[in-house]
């Protein structure tokens, strides 16, 4: 998955500053001198010096430049933890793979070690019960859901492990998260619709939007740009699936209800359909083809996540791409300050989006007058 352009300066300052080659007070070049440096806008490597002045590494002063922030005189280094980072399915899912070399990459410069674990959602609980009988001394979590498995939940807050939690995160829980910006990624799609001329929106998940917070998100910035944009909420041009529904509806093999749930947002006039995440609108777009159904010729279709599995069904979707490889190494940070007790309190960090326009969205317009030519 490529970094966004920030992501490169960002990831080099901080190596130089946490392995000492950049000392404490040491003036830092300026905004001008990092842009030319990388061949990048002047934005950009502002966007790279606000990233390290927030967490904590360098001090910003206008008239004056950037220098290398004091350290703390508390902080010892802890070299040799031992990480564990869990996922409720098999870690060998493509875009897993970044969430662990981001992980990776941070603890590596504390000599830390990281351990993968993975399993099915129904032994979620197992999982995590045995992890806690280990010598781990901090854990990244995947959560399946954010209103399910309150035991594990109780776990996790009350056994004293340091945990932070990736993608997901629980509402007025004392549980650090690294997500990434659901609501402006989403935002983004739905005002690039509107702005191609789309007024019938639709948004389509497997998921019931109040059973995880990343999707409820997603859902909320539709809304509230459908909004901003003056245009109608209509509850008939949201199609998200019931509980039962869900849990006998999660693959390929059930395609035939999805088809059957899009054929009724389009029969209700939807000209474009936001889906929950690319895996959705990959099984959208199949539902389409089976129904001899063109895109966008006959309806616009946007994802979210940019998965590596679009690329390998050659569909080239428009939609939202989350930087794995930056939550994971966040996440390791977060977690790695709060065992040292760098960052005692609970932090929750929104990793940037990129909007990825690509074919599968047009003005609703165009594809009008081709049909009366």
């Amino acid at each position: 998955m490529r970094k966004p352009l920030y992501q490169k300066i960002l990831d080099e300052m901080r190596e130089k500053i946490q392995s000492g080659v950049l000392q404490e007070s040491q003036a830092l070049p300026t905004e001008l001198e990092l842009a030319e440096q990388y061949s990048v806008s002047r934005i950009t490597s502002k966007r790279a010096m606000e990233e390290l002045e927030r967490e904590g590494l360098v001090i910003r002063k206008r008239g004056v430049g950037s220098i290398v922030a004091p350290t703390p005189n508390h902080v010892e280094p802890a070299v040799g933890l031992m990480i564990a980072i869990l996922f409720p399915f098999e870690a060998a899912v493509g875009w897993i793979h970044e969430y662990v070399r981001g992980a990776l990459a941070f603890l590596e410069t504390k000599r830390c070690f990281l351990s993968i674990r993975s399993s099915g959602d129904c032994r979620e609980l197992e999982m995590f019960s045995q992890v806690l009988k280990e010598p781990i001394d901090g854990i990244i979590y995947y959560p399946y859901s954010t209103v399910e498995n309150e035991a594990l939940i109780a776990k996790m807050l009350y056994s004293g492990m340091p945990v932070v939690t990736i993608d997901k995160y629980y509402d007025g829980m004392d549980i650090s998260s690294v997500t990434p910006d659901n609501k402006g990624g989403t935002g983004m799609i739905v005002q690039h619709l509107i702005d191609l001329g789309h007024q019938k929106i639709g948004f389509f998940s497997i998921e019931p939007v109040s059973r995880v917070t990343s999707v409820r998100d997603r859902y909320m910035a539709y809304c509230r740009t459908l909004v901003e944009n003056r245009l109608p909420l209509r509850d008939d041009h949201v199609m998200c699936f019931t509980d039962s529904e869900f849990h006998n509806t999660v693959d390929i093999d059930h395609l035939d209800l999805i088809e059957e749930k899009m054929n009724v947002l389009l029969q209700r006039g939807v000209t474009a359909i936001v889906a929950e995440n690319d895996l959705v609108a990959l099984f959208l777009y199949m539902a389409a083809r089976n129904t001899d159904r063109i895109i966008p010729a006959d309806f616009s279709l946007v994802g979210f996540d940019d998965l590596s599995l679009l690329h390998q069904f050659n569909v080239s979707m428009t939609t939202v791409r989350q930087d794995a490889y930056s939550i994971g190494f966040k996440a390791a940070e977060i977690l790695y300050a709060n065992i040292t007790g760098r960052e005692k309190k609970c932090v929750h960090h929104v990793q940037p989006v990129e909007l990825v326009i690509r074919t599968t969205t047009a003005s609703p317009r165009k594809v009008m007058w081709a049909m009366n030519e």
